[in-house]
């Protein structure tokens, strides 16, 4: 077994790798620690030639989204943010009702446009799962960057999809990743929350 494992990742050196930045940054992220976008960069990086390799195209350009909101986020959660002591702190939000219409409506709008551009100008073998899972995480990160909780729950949709795609692909690095990134995102979510709720707190005393 333990031959088997270490063939696979001779073979699979650079998603092994990718798969490893990821897993380190699922820790950053839950604590809210702009470290995580650093991780998160050089994640991204590895992926696209991950998702290149095995022509998944929407998500091999969903990584140079990553890596350019990465320096955005780094940025904002450092300097975005209200003072917390003698460091900044972005505050953790809920979207609004008639910004969660938009985020849907827009939702659907891009899904449509990557998964016909998917299907008719590639030759990915999965363009619908593959536009799904990027535009999920498309505003998922987006949502992050802004620490606005419901994130999380884009995050979880996206993760699910993701671990029975990454299955079905044999890509089984990136598939332990994402099995851990589900897992986090009930963490991340409890803890976020908490957090939420004692910022109401102290607002309201």
């Amino acid at each position: 077994m333990i031959e088997v494992i270490y063939n696979w990742i001779l073979n699979n050196q650079i998603e092994a790798i990718a798969a490893f930045f990821g897993l380190c940054s699922i820790y950053y992220s839950v604590k809210e620690k702009p470290f995580f976008w650093i991780l998160a960069f050089v994640n991204a990086v590895f992926f696209v030639y991950v998702y290149f390799d095995k022509k998944i195209y929407a998500l091999m350009i969903l990584q140079f989204y990553y890596i350019s909101l990465s320096f955005y986020g780094f940025y904002y959660w450092i300097k975005g943010g209200k003072k917390d002591g003698n460091q900044k702190k972005v505050p953790i939000t809920r979207l609004s009702k008639n910004a969660l219409f938009k985020v849907a409506l827009a939702f659907f709008v891009i899904y449509f446009l990557i998964a016909n551009i998917l299907k008719y100008l590639t030759d990915s073998e999965i363009p619908f799962v593959d536009a799904l899972i990027t535009t999920f995480s498309v505003f998922a990160a987006f949502l992050m960057t802004k620490k606005y909780i419901e994130h999380w729950y884009l995050w979880f949709v996206s993760d699910i999809v993701s671990v029975i795609t990454f299955a079905d692909q044999e890509m089984y690095a990136t598939l332990i990743m994402y099995l851990v990134f589900l897992t986090s995102t009930f963490i991340g979510f409890s803890k976020w929350r908490k957090e939420y709720l004692n910022q109401l707190k102290v607002e309201q005393a």
